[in-house]
Formats: C-alpha cells, structure tokens, sequence
C-alpha cells in the first residue's frame, strides 16, 4: 500500500524537528515544485498583461483616430457656419428663385422690345 504524503504534512514533519534524516529533503522538493509552479503562473500573467496592453494599444489607436476625425468635423462645420448658416442658405436659395424668375421676365419683355423697335423701323421705311 503506497502512501502518499500531501505538501502540507511534508512541510509539516520538516518544520517540526522530525528526526528523519529525508524529511527536510522532501520539504525542499516541495517547496521548489512550489515555486515552479508560481513562476508558471506569473509567466502566464504576464503573457496575459501583454495581450491586454496590445488590445489597449489598438483601442487607444482607434479612438485617437475617431477622436481626429470628430475634431476635424467640427473644424468644418465651424467654417461652414461662419460662411452661412442654415437660414442664410435657404434665404439665398429664395433669392437665387427670385432672381430666375425676374430674369426670365427680363428677357420676354426685351424680346418684345426688341420685336417692336423692329416692326417700328420695318414700318417707318415702308411709311416713308
């Protein structure tokens, strides 16, 4: 029948004053497998450490690029709005409407003129 002894009760025979002469043996391969164990841990930590700075690394790098980009459609908007507002451009495109419509009226009275002024001269060398 093997027995074997758990870390806890080997630590305790060596601390003890156990008169086996394999008892502090035994304790010191405990404690090294111990502190193996530990350094396998704290690698993988720090393994993980550095994937959760890689993963911030590339937050931090697209918020900085969201963060410009908002900052450079502000710009914009601050230079649209100082060269008209909303208001200012629908008032305008009226007035583009206006003047359309004036032109157009322009022109046929013109034509008209000018079809007169024509028909005048005709008639006045024919008068004559």
């Amino acid at each position: 029948m093997s027995y074997e002894k758990s870390k806890e009760s080997i630590m305790l025979d060596a601390v003890t004053h156990n008169p086996r002469p394999d008892a502090w043996m035994q304790y010191m391969k405990v404690v090294l497998s111990e502190v193996k164990e530990l350094n396998n841990n704290i690698k993988s930590l720090e393994g993980k450490i550095s994937e959760l700075k890689n993963d911030m690394i590339t937050l931090s790098a697209q918020y900085s690029a969201k963060d410009q980009k908002i900052r450079e459609l502000e710009e914009w908007k601050k230079k649209i709005d100082e060269v008209a507002s909303p208001t200012q451009l629908g008032s305008l495109a009226s007035q583009v409407d206006e003047l359309k419509t004036f032109k157009a009226k322009a022109i046929t009275v013109f034509a008209v003129v000018q079809f007169g002024m024509a028909l005048a001269v005709f008639m006045a060398k024919f008068i004559k």
